[in-house]
């Protein structure tokens, strides 16, 4: 099969980017349910001040970083500034690496100091799963949109090797702990699981996923909708400017007409001064997981 080159994203300058986006994205973490339910995975209402003003400037400021296109770093940024707005949390530390020698070992997203709590380690893990059906070969039925992931492989070396290495390499560290953010994406032809894997938390946020060829599904939205492909590193909150949905429909077409990689998309409509996001959509190939 013949495919195109991965084309990524034109490089954002973060001056350009607007503070409803910004604030759209805040609160889609601040919403999210934790995708995992654990006595080791915590609250963000728990680790956060919700009552203070949040500066998201760190947030602009990692947007001119080299890594300004990593989702899950785009991810930890907000949590970095939420953190830090924290009052009771001192000496912040964020992505701290383990050597040995000249061999990096590992590194812990964060580690601080909050009352009663002691020295916490905190990991932060955003995921997208698909639920797929029958049972892919990795024997997991929740895949993601990059079919060598999957839900219980993540949550296998999250409790079992990054949550553990923190303690075992710092004996100061009284508790590790896990922020585990993400949706889950499902057929709409499929019925839903009688069943979920551990941990994952049954009220977990949802979404919609089709392949290139059902793409005619998206004529179930309204003459008001609009719709965009999400670009990396903005996965969180719905796009505040979107295009009809049957010129969407053909920037999807022209997309696998050319290259496979799976398309994150968010169809809206107006409500208000803002927007309302109606459906987030994963589209993959029609060779997905297997591709």
């Amino acid at each position: 099969m013949t495919r195109g080159h991965f084309r990524p994203a034109p490089r954002i300058v973060a001056d350009d980017v607007s503070d409803e986006q910004l604030l759209a994205d805040l609160d889609w973490i601040l919403t999210c349910p934790s995708l995992c339910l654990d006595e080791r995975v915590a609250e963000l209402s728990d680790l956060i001040d919700t009552g203070a003003a949040v500066d998201l400037n760190p947030v602009r400021e990692f947007l001119n970083s080299s890594a300004w296109h990593r989702v899950g770093y785009y991810f930890e940024s907000f949590i970095e500034t939420l953190l830090g707005k924290n009052a009771l949390i001192r000496n912040l530390k964020h992505s701290i690496q383990v050597f040995e020698g000249k061999r990096t070992l590992g590194e812990l997203d964060f580690v601080f100091e909050y009352p009663d709590k002691g020295t916490t380690h905190l990991e932060v893990a955003l995921k997208y799963y698909l639920y797929f059906e029958p049972e892919h070969a990795s024997g997991s039925h929740f895949m993601g949109p990059n079919a060598t992931d999957n839900f219980e492989k993540k949550w296998e070396k999250l409790a079992h090797k990054q949550l553990p290495f923190g303690s075992e390499r710092f004996p100061e560290i009284d508790q590790s702990v896990a922020l585990v953010k993400g949706q889950i994406f499902y057929h709409p032809d499929l019925e839903s699981p009688s069943h979920l894997p551990e941990p994952m938390n049954p009220d977990h946020r949802k979404g919609v996923w089709v392949r290139e060829s059902e793409l005619e599904w998206f004529s179930r939205f309204g003459e008001e909708a609009t719709g965009a492909i999400l670009q990396k590193p903005f996965w969180f909150g719905p796009p505040q400017e979107g295009i009809t949905v049957p010129a969407l429909v053909e920037e999807m077409t022209s997309h696998f007409s050319e290259r496979k990689h799976p398309l994150l998309v968010s169809v809206t409509k107006p409500r208000g001064e803002s927007v309302e996001e109606l459906e987030r959509i994963f589209v993959v190939s029609d060779q997905w997981p297997n591709d």
